[in-house]
């Protein structure tokens, strides 16, 4: 057997203007070509795109040699409603966008001659997704050379039979008899199952758009292991193999999810149409992914699906839980339930329904939010309380009780306040915090840490993502002019990690909570602190880990603190400015004046010993223009992801200093740049960019040169740097 990408020498174009073709490389996301327009269909869930169907066309030959042999070819994903031709003649179909499929091209080949692929992907069918979902052939596709007896595809399937003295059977399907050899080539380390520190993760890869690159995808997995978490959870969608192989390479457990939707629409043109009658075909292609990957922990049949409140839905949720266990009958079940939304759906007062569906696209250019994106607004406004208070009524129980019977592992999104209370009351019920807010990392810790039948925690979100553009944000006029979220929003704007990878102060602040760093600070910017700002629920907090705001002196903010101790002391420049013991958290608020110099965190035991501190020192006043890559030497297969700072003489970040930095690139292509704004109205394929907290991220794609060489310039300072390839 062989498998050959099939990657290279692609065309793509909207789909009937053939005329104004372009060459690209696979995975490619057309999404980012099209224009963002003010009551777009797709709104704030897809961030204002105005989505256009494209079509992909490849001309390969197909060689004598390969007569006699098996050839298909496989599609890691299309978004979405792909259809495949060979030489014009149409050969299959596939409307989910977020599962693999296969096609058998073997009796349509011409061979010793050129043969024509066509895929079209439609996505102008909008509004059908509640994030940015890309467009065309977002992930890799391989051609399979097979010969008359061969092992199927997907066909070695490894269980493990045991960990604690290990014992693994591998059983093989076939085309024929023969004799399969089985070699065990290491062995690890036995594997038990942690309690999950886990975070919630779209399958964007940021200024990159869907595109799943092998070296994106295992960047994603790196940043949110290096940030203390071992799991994740692909929402709401099956995740890509790449992410699967970083998974298993990082030590990264995965919770991989089949829907966002079952029967009821949350968006107008969305999967719910198709989900009762194609789950199980959807389910075996996950399943066949995902099988002999040890990351995989358990499976999600879903998100937020109040159909889980009616008879017809729990059903569906039995039947669902028993396909995934005929198929994979080793790794658990889940479904991430809203608590108080079911309930209110069973009122009347759903967040989703096919009505609300439809009212959303009318209301669209009327900027009136109905649906997902008025509850957001409202929990936005009302605080991160709103939901977990109201998980605590009593219908609460009643309406999800029998979904939770129907699933291995009881899924809570945002119900972390019924815990205690449903632990006792169902003595058998294991509890997963499917989706939390980032403030509930202390108290889920110290429950779980008591009682094991809470098995894990999954923050929304771990890393800022595309689309449902402003549900996490926290900006201010200086970097959004209007907090409407239409056009210019591109992000939610929630992440513990921005959209470029850096690691925000609310990263720190759950490490803490972990007990995996004893002490960390946060900073409220100074220069907008006290302003108005774009209300969030899913933000704990603006801060950010720093003390340059030159300028500044004199003016009020606050200072977070990060510490399990029994008191914690500031130091603005040596001076104490307070003491405060943390109250049922690792977090304390000190209200202090800015002034250049230092910034200091002592934490206590409670004999006054001190556990650790931490420093923030301003920096120097000369601004550099720091072109940082984040590995020196690649591969010609990786990325080069390449920080663009302004920074002073030693490397301290200036998150004051903004302009635009223009970027060019030898040796390479620029892939993509941009900052991690959520209100950002340049192209992220262009080669501008406006700089967000000082700083902004470039990704280029390596040439066959032997490295590559970064300029950028801004009307501050100019920098550069190379990379060697491998």
């Amino acid at each position: 057997m062989r498998k050959e990408s099939f990657n290279e020498n692609w065309i793509c174009y909207q789909t009937g203007k053939r005329e104004a073709a372009f060459a690209v490389s696979l995975p490619h996301d057309a999404m980012l070509l099209d224009e963002r327009r003010q009551g777009s269909a797709g709104g704030v869930n897809n961030g204002w795109i105005d989505a256009k169907d494209y079509t992909y066309e490849k001309v390969f030959t197909a060689s004598e040699e390969w007569r006699g042999q098996k050839i298909i070819l496989y599609f890691e994903g299309v978004y979405h409603r792909a259809t495949v031709y060979l030489n014009e003649e149409k050969l299959c179909s596939h409307n989910y966008g977020y599962t693999g499929f296969f096609v058998d091209i073997t009796g349509k080949l011409r061979y010793g001659a050129e043969n024509t692929l066509m895929v079209t992907a439609v996505n102008s069918d909008q509004p059908n997704s509640r994030w940015y979902s890309g467009t065309g052939i977002y992930r890799p596709v391989w051609l399979y050379r097979l010969p008359e007896q061969h092992i199927c595809l997907q066909g070695i399937r490894i269980t493990t039979l045991a960990y604690r003295t290990p014992r693994i059977r591998v059983q093989v399907q076939s085309t024929g008899k023969g004799t399969v050899r089985v070699e065990i080539l290491e062995a690890g380390a036995p594997h038990v199952l942690w309690e999950l520190r886990g975070a919630c993760i779209h399958h964007d890869n940021g200024i990159l758009g869907a595109c799943a690159y092998d070296f994106a995808e295992y960047r994603k997995i790196r940043l949110l292991k290096e940030g203390g978490y071992n799991a994740v959870r692909s929402a709401h969608n099956p995740c890509s193999e790449a992410m699967l192989r970083a998974c298993d390479e990082l030590g990264m457990l995965m919770m991989d999810e089949y829907a966002d939707m079952w029967y009821i629409h949350k968006t107008k043109n969305d999967y719910a149409t198709e989900v009762e009658t194609h789950y199980r075909e959807d389910l075996k292609a996950m399943v066949d992914k995902d099988y002999n990957h040890p990351c995989v922990a358990m499976y999600s049949t879903g998100n937020e699906v109040s159909e889980t409140a009616q008879k017809r839905g729990i059903r569906l949720c039995g039947e669902l839980t028993a396909c995934l266990h005929e198929l994979d009958g080793t790794r658990p079940v889940t479904c991430g339930v809203n608590i108080f939304f079911n309930f209110l759906s069973s009122m009347g007062f759903g967040v989703y329904s096919d009505k609300k569906a439809e009212q959303a696209v009318r209301n669209a250019k009327k900027k009136k939010a109905v649906g997902s994106e008025f509850f957001n607004n409202l929990a936005g406004l009302m605080g991160s309380e709103f939901m977990k208070s109201g998980a605590t009524l009593y219908p609460c129980d009643v309406k999800t009780r029998d979904a939770f019977a129907a699933m291995d592992v009881a899924g809570y999104n945002y119900g972390i306040k019924r815990y205690r209370h449903d632990l006792k009351k169902y003595p058998q019920r294991l509890i997963l915090g499917s989706e939390t807010f980032c403030s509930d990392a202390y108290t889920f810790w110290e429950m779980a840490k008591k009682n094991p039948r809470i098995i894990g925690d999954f923050v929304w979100s771990g890393m800022d993502y595309l689309g449902e553009v402003g549900v996490g944000s926290w900006e201010y006029k200086a970097y959004a002019p209007d907090f409407s979220h239409g056009k210019g929003w591109v992000t939610a704007g929630t992440g513990r990690i921005d959209l470029t990878g850096r690691a925000l102060a609310e990263l720190t602040y759950t490490k803490v909570a972990f007990e995996m760093e004893k002490i960390g600070i946060g900073v409220i910017p100074v220069p907008y602190a006290g302003q108005k700002h774009s209300p969030s629920a899913w933000k704990m907090t603006n801060a950010v880990e720093s003390w340059s705001w030159r300028g500044c002196a004199g003016k009020k903010t606050q200072v977070e603190v990060y510490a399990r101790a029994d008191h914690v002391s500031l130091f603005v420049n040596g001076e104490c400015v307070g003491t405060k013991k943390p109250q049922n958290d690792c977090r304390v608020i000190f209200d202090t004046v800015y002034q250049d110099g230092s910034v200091r965190a002592v934490a206590y035991d409670e004999n006054d010993g001190v556990i650790a501190e931490k420093e923030l020192k301003t920096a120097g006043r000369e601004t550099v223009l720091t072109v940082k890559p984040e590995c020196s030497c690649v591969s010609a297969e990786e990325l080069c992801y390449v920080r663009l700072q302004f920074t002073d003489r030693e490397g301290t970040l200036k998150p004051m200093m903004r302009g635009d930095i223009t970027v060019q690139v030898e040796g390479g292509t620029l892939l993509g740049l941009g900052s991690a704004c959520p209100y950002y109205t340049k192209s992220y394929l262009g080669n501008v960019t406006d700089t967000y907290y000082g700083e902004a991220l470039a990704v280029i794609k390596p040439g066959r040169a032997e490295s590559v060489h970064v300029y950028a310039v801004s009307e501050h300072a100019r920098g550069s740097a190379g990379i060697k390839i491998k």
